[in-house]
C-alpha cells in the first residue's frame, strides 16, 4: 500500500512537471528595459543635460555685456557695459547701435523711470563737453570730479556727460540719479 502511494504520488509528479514544462517554452521572453540596456545613454543624456544648464546660464548671466559687445562691433566703437547700476534698474534689450553710437536704455523695476547712456566716439576734451552742456543747461549744471573724470551734471540731474579716453558719454532720461550715482556709473566704465 505504501509503494503505491508513493508510485501515485511520482506519478502525479510527473504529470505536473510535463503539463508546466510547454508553459515556459511558450511564454514570450522577458525584454530588459531600455535603459537598462543602454546604460551610457542616460548618463550622455544627462551630462548633455547639464550642459546645456550651465551654457544657458553663463549665456543668459552675461547677456548685457554680450549685446553691448555686439552693438559695439556693428557701431565700430569700444562701449562698455557699466559695472555699477543703480537699484531696480536694468538694461532693456536690444541695445541700440549706429554710426560711432551705442545707447543703452535702463528701465526701473519699481516705476516708470528710466535712462538712457549713450557712448559715442568723440575727439572732445572736458572743456568742450563742458561748453556743450552750458548752451543744454542755460548755465545751470553741477561739476564733479573723481578719479581724473570731469562729470557734469544738469536738468535736475536727469542728464549727465562727460568724456575719456575718446568717448563722449551722456546720460539722459526721466530717472532723477544722484551725483553719486552718476560718478559711480561713470568710473564703473
Amino acid at each position: 500500500l505504501a509503494a503505491q502511494a508513493k508510485k501515485q504520488k511520482d506519478s502525479e509528479i510527473q504529470k505536473a512537471l510535463a503539463a508546466s514544462a510547454p508553459a515556459k517554452k511558450s511564454a514570450k521572453p522577458r525584454h530588459r528595459s531600455f535603459l537598462k540596456a543602454h546604460p551610457r545613454l542616460l548618463s550622455t543624456a544627462a551630462v548633455v543635460t547639464a550642459m546645456i544648464v550651465i551654457v544657458g546660464s553663463l549665456i543668459w548671466i552675461n547677456l548685457p555685456t554680450i549685446s553691448v559687445k555686439i552693438a559695439s562691433s556693428q557701431a565700430g566703437l569700444t562701449a562698455e557695459f557699466p559695472h555699477f547700476l543703480p537699484d531696480s534698474y536694468s538694461l532693456e534689450l536690444p541695445v541700440k547701435a549706429e554710426d560711432n553710437l551705442v545707447t543703452m536704455t535702463f528701465q526701473s523695476r519699481s516705476d516708470d523711470t528710466h535712462f538712457s547712456l549713450t557712448q559715442s566716439a568723440s575727439s572732445w576734451d572736458s572743456e568742450a563737453v563742458r561748453i556743450s552742456v552750458e548752451k543744454d543747461s542755460s548755465g545751470q549744471f553741477l561739476t564733479s570730479r573723481d578719479r581724473g573724470l570731469t562729470v557734469y551734471t544738469y536738468n535736475s540731474n536727469q542728464s549727465a556727460a562727460w568724456v575719456n579716453k575718446g568717448i563722449l558719454y551722456r546720460i539722459d532720461g526721466n530717472a532723477t540719479l544722484s551725483s553719486e550715482y552718476i560718478l559711480r556709473i561713470a568710473n564703473s566704465l
